[in-house]
């Protein structure tokens, strides 16, 4: 009995695995494409809306003042900090991003490192299954 929990428990972990490396991967692949097309602009921490790591950031586009709340993998900001603000001109207030690693890569980086987790666990099930028999 305990090689069919394994091989289930292997299943799940597998499933989770794909799935969270599938996410990552298809991130990835938006973010480069955003990154080939986005434009640039200064923008400055307007406020901060739960601390430095939820900064305010107000940026103009085409005569047009914009700003949204930046969430993420952001460091400690300060009102008044300047930032490079990345953003696709087509849809600039749904788009913007700070232009840091953190907030740019690290929640690929995260769910692809979860995933590889997953894996290693769905692994060791499917091995000690085998070791069982």
């Amino acid at each position: 009995m305990a090689s069919v929990e394994s091989k289930l428990k292997g299943g799940i972990f597998l499933l989770a695995a794909v799935t969270l490396i599938g996410v990552a991967m298809a991130m990835f692949v938006g973010r480069v494409g955003f990154l080939r097309t986005a434009s640039r602009s200064a923008g400055v921490v307007s406020k901060l809306n739960a601390g430095g790591s939820h900064p305010q950031i107000d940026f103009d586009f085409d005569g047009v003042r914009y700003s949204y709340p930046q969430g993420g993998m952001t460091s400690s900001y300060k009102v008044g900090d300047l930032v490079t603000v990345l953003y696709d001109r087509d849809n600039p207030r749904m788009t913007a991003v700070i232009d840091t690693f953190g907030v740019l890569w690290l929640g690929h980086i995260l769910l692809a490192v979860m995933g590889s987790v997953f894996l290693a666990s769905a692994l060791r099930f499917f091995r000690s299954n085998d070791d069982a028999a």
